[in-house]
């Protein structure tokens, strides 16, 4: 094997350039080192963003939903704490709001909806929202703190349409169980009044990163089963 033993450096300009030819080579690496880091980032930081545009189109089209079925929901529940006023200790059922979706069955037709964060969670996890833009991670997050709130109002607005449920039974009503059931009505009422106003609240949100609330519009009066209900209650007035 032969073995090149290096040059004897001669004077101080020789020496300098061997040190440069050393540190432009480091640079170099580093720079590409960089490069390739860059690259991951951006190639996660697009995978994370398609994902949550994804998962935010569906819940758009929640919070969309929610702003369509608002007047069907206020009447009925007027219907109810009408008929809750006027009735005696014998309550004579009502007939369910709904026969069709999720909420077949239920004196009160509110859509119950599966608020998706998946898509969110993982990219704070593996910190690719630090790679966003600055301006579409605000409005993501902002965006994301209100779909926050209106699962939790859905989750407590399903729970309270569950205590109303007994009055689709003919059952014995005491005064101090009919202003329980009316106060429940009034929690639902204020409930869904929250969540139509924060619907309404990110509605230039869903524009703003690129999504179209017309579009959510359309889907819904298409798929939803509430807002079917809805019309049909209507037609049948």
């Amino acid at each position: 094997m032969e073995i090149h033993k290096p040059k004897p450096v001669h004077n101080w300009r020789e020496f300098l350039a061997e040190i440069g030819v050393v540190v432009i080579g480091v640079c170099i690496a580093l720079a590409a080192e960089q490069m390739v880091e860059w690259l991951h980032w951006q190639d996660k930081a697009t995978y994370a963003t398609e994902q949550i545009q994804t998962e935010l189109t569906r819940d758009m089209e929640y919070s969309v939903e929610r702003a369509m079925v608002d007047d069907c929901i206020q009447r009925r529940l007027d219907e109810l704490e009408q008929k809750l006023l006027d009735s005696g200790d014998r309550w004579i059922p009502m007939a369910p709001a709904s026969t069709i979706g999720v909420q077949a069955g239920n004196i009160v037709a509110q859509p119950t909806r599966n608020w998706s964060f998946i898509a969110w969670t993982a990219a704070i996890n593996d910190t690719s929202v630090s790679h966003l833009n600055r301006d579409r991670l605000t409005l993501y997050t902002r965006i994301y703190a209100q779909m926050e709130a209106m699962r939790g109002l859905n989750q407590a607005e399903s729970e309270n349409v569950v205590r109303l449920n007994i009055l689709l039974k003919p059952v014995t009503l005491s005064s101090d169980k009919r202003s329980e059931m009316i106060g429940v009505v009034e929690a639902v009422r204020s409930t869904n009044h929250t969540m139509v106003q924060l619907a309404a609240q990110v509605q230039d949100g869903w524009t703003k990163i690129g999504l179209d609330p017309a579009q959510a519009r359309v889907r819904v009066a298409k798929i939803s089963t509430t807002y079917a209900a809805c019309v049909a209650r209507q037609q049948s007035r």
